[in-house]
């Protein structure tokens, strides 16, 4: 979906098709917070798939913008890995990160309290790389042809997160008032529903033996 078009809809609800009482420039800003509102959410709003090469150690991480390790594919040039949770692999093997590099990942070990980093057993010898499922930070909005920085099934709550930061715009005593605790409401029921993404979008960890 393009940006163009979730502009359109919200125009005919703010009864404002010719952009006098909230502008062009407004409308694009209220949907890039919007945008980022829904992936604070949602992290499977936004998703990218992308072969990441490998530094030297344990220790990696993910493009600029990239928050989380989601799933992975496996090595560009070599065998499938599993993901693993750090501090379960830290309990079963104490001194994996000393251990001898080579630059076939065995294992991506994630850690949910560090965003943006992710570590791989064996350590890597810099040679490396491996093809991963991330989320990112929303690209920004900037333009009405830019296309949406979210999956387009998230287009409805940003539309709703959208009105809301619009309508909310009006002084206390607008009627707009109550029509902005309706769409924000209405954005997070919509969110409610989809409560089964949540576990869907963890990475996918195998157990340790």
């Amino acid at each position: 979906m393009l940006v163009s078009e979730l502009l359109v809809q919200a125009q005919a609800i703010l009864n404002d098709n010719s952009a006098v009482t909230y502008t062009e420039p407004q409308l694009l800003n209220g949907i890039h917070l919007a945008c980022n509102v829904v992936s604070l959410h949602r992290p499977d709003a936004s998703t990218l798939t992308g072969d990441i090469a490998l530094v030297a150690g344990a220790a990696q991480s993910l493009p600029a913008g990239g928050l989380r390790v989601v799933e992975a594919l496996g090595n560009v040039a070599g065998d499938h890995t599993r993901i693993v949770d750090k501090q379960a692999l830290d309990a079963a093997d104490p001194g994996w990160r000393s251990g001898q590099a080579a630059a076939q990942v065995m294992e991506v070990v994630v850690d949910e309290l560090t965003p943006g980093t992710f570590w791989v057993n064996p350590p890597n010898d810099g040679n490396g790389s491996l093809t991963l499922i991330y989320t990112s930070t929303p690209a920004m909005v900037v333009s009405v042809s830019d296309p949406l920085p979210v999956s387009d099934k998230y287009a409805q709550p940003v539309l709703e997160w959208l009105l809301y930061l619009m309508f909310s715009r009006d002084s206390e005593r607008s009627p707009n008032k109550a029509r902005a605790t309706e769409h924000y409401q209405a954005f997070f029921n919509l969110l409610g529903i989809k409560t089964t993404v949540d576990a869907a979008f963890s990475p996918k960890m195998q157990r340790q033996n």
